[in-house]
């Protein structure tokens, strides 16, 4: 598969997946994004009994002198959210099957087509060693035709600091919101002078931050056997090594341990973190992340 084909058919499984969506939330029937609150807002939601210290502004008192019981008027607020969807763009991102990237771009194309169709405002960027482009939030449905062109482009090359990116993009960006990355999150600098600083741009600044870490099969276990020369695919540098069942070993425990350390951030953040092989279909993986996370509001 060489890349992702944003055409009609594509479009048939993200409006598929909207209506399962919707069907979450009316199961979840709670959170944020659409909250009960007392006001004039535009939709009228429900009733509930009065309580001390209440406003008497928003009390039926036709139902009051009807029923003689007191029950205050609630109301749907629509509130209008903005995410920033940020796509690791680095060459690391270019193996697995379909590769990292275009699970990444089929994750972002559903996220945005729900969130379009939502009437919330979406902005996609690229990262790599710093942010490299990024399309202004956009509004509407209509608008997913740019979104999806926008992903068209983007490619996997040169190197990756998260860190630089967050930077760049929360001293960039003028409204809070949700911010998404999705990301191998092999960042040289590791985990906390990378990932968590990076990160920490965000959760300082109070933004709803989300993880989709995108694993390969050669990420978790490469198959990797004997004397070898081995290329780092975004720095070029170059190691001699011996590899052999022990030192696989070591490294699967190694690889293990920078995964548990980025969860275990993540769990003290509040941030949440998603894991998404190449392999499970880009989906059943926003539906999880729908289920796991806050996202359906």
């Amino acid at each position: 598969m060489s890349d992702v084909q944003f055409d009609a058919e594509f479009l048939k499984k993200l409006e598929l997946l909207h209506i399962l969506s919707k069907r979450l939330l009316r199961e979840k029937n709670k959170g944020e994004r659409r909250h009960v609150t007392k006001g004039t807002s535009v939709e009228f939601k429900d009733y509930r009994e009065y309580v001390v210290g209440d406003d008497t502004r928003y009390v039926d008192w036709n139902i009051y002198q009807r029923l003689d019981r007191l029950l205050l008027k609630l109301y749907e607020e629509e509130v209008e959210h903005y995410i920033y969807l940020l796509i690791d763009g680095s060459t690391s991102m270019n193996f697995g099957d379909p590769t990292k990237l275009i699970q990444a771009k089929q994750i972002a194309a559903a996220l945005s087509y729900i969130a379009l169709a939502n009437q919330d405002r979406v902005s996609i960027g690229v990262f790599r060693d710093g942010m490299q482009d990024q399309i202004p939030p956009a509004h509407g449905r209509a608008q997913i035709w740019n979104l999806f062109r926008f992903l068209e482009r983007i490619e996997a090359k040169d190197t990756t600091s998260v860190a630089d990116s967050c930077k760049e993009l929360a001293h960039r960006t003028k409204r809070r919101g949700i911010v998404i990355l999705l990301s191998d999150f092999l960042d040289p600098k590791g985990v906390e002078e990378g990932i968590e600083k990076g990160l920490k741009q965000f959760i300082y600044r109070n933004y709803e931050v989300y993880l989709v870490h995108l694993v390969s099969p050669e990420d978790e276990n490469p198959k990797l056997r004997g004397e070898l020369t081995i290329v780092d695919s975004e720095s070029g540098d170059v190691r001699d090594v011996s590899v052999d069942e022990q030192t696989l070993v070591i490294y699967r425990k190694a690889y293990e341990k920078w995964v548990d350390e980025i969860k275990e951030f993540c769990k003290s953040k509040q941030v949440t973190y998603l894991r998404a092989p190449t392999g499970d279909s880009f989906d059943d993986i926003v539906l999880k992340l729908f289920r796991e996370g806050r996202l359906l509001r």
